[in-house]
């Protein structure tokens, strides 16, 4: 492992958990070198060329993910209005609370550098903005959109493709038979995708995938 990579594997980790459930933090980007590196050894490619291809994808999937945030997504009028109201009890609920704290409580809270009563005040404005902002909510759909979109895997497919078209020399298209696909692009995103921890299929994003390029191609 380069040097760089090595530092860049360390800054880039995620919470994963045991068998028993402890929470553990593990290098994602060390995970799809590992499985680049595994499923095209027969290509014997250079390990500056796997490491730059695991943090192109690795860089993928975090796009995605962040797209995926339901801060970043669109919602209906009503459920807009229901968050607006529900964010307005909490903080009105967490003030009351705070307000009524004894004395132990707000000790402990401060020697963790947690001044509890200084949050009074930001609570009162947070109640007090909900009102308006509810009547700020203009142009939104009366339903909501549909489906969370699943970004990540699209993201993560157009990374993982030109990292193999780069290493194989090979452009990823399809191979299948009677008992479906197989070869060296699907089982590289299969891999990628178990490295990742993407549910969605990797057939149908390949497909996908494909069809974009046909309609780029036909542009």
């Amino acid at each position: 492992m380069t040097g760089w990579f090595e530092e860049y594997c360390a800054a880039n980790t995620r919470t994963a958990f045991t068998a028993d459930g402890w929470p553990v933090a593990e290098s994602v980007p060390r995970k799809i070198a590992d499985a680049l590196r595994t499923v095209l050894a027969s290509y014997d490619p250079p390990a500056s060329v796997i490491e730059t291809a695991a943090a192109q994808i690795y860089v993928g999937s975090e796009l995605g993910r962040f797209e995926e945030q339901p801060g970043n997504l669109l919602a209906s009028a009503s459920r807009s209005e229901k968050e607006l109201a529900e964010f307005q009890k909490l903080t009105a609920k967490l003030a009351d609370l705070i307000d009524g704290m004894h004395g132990p409580a707000i000790t402990a809270l401060s020697r963790e550098g947690l001044i509890a009563r200084d949050l009074l005040e930001p609570l009162q404005r947070a109640y007090e903005a909900s009102s308006p902002a509810r009547a700020r909510l203009e142009g939104l759909p009366q339903k909501n959109p549909g489906a969370k979109p699943r970004v990540e895997p699209v993201e993560v497919t157009q990374a993982t493709a030109a990292a193999f078209e780069q290493i194989t020399g090979k452009r990823p298209t399809r191979i299948a038979d009677e008992e479906g696909e197989y070869g060296d692009w699907i089982e590289t995103l299969r891999v990628v995708f178990a490295a990742l921890g993407i549910k969605a299929s990797a057939e149908k994003q390949a497909q996908e995938f494909r069809t974009r390029i046909g309609k780029k191609q036909a542009d």
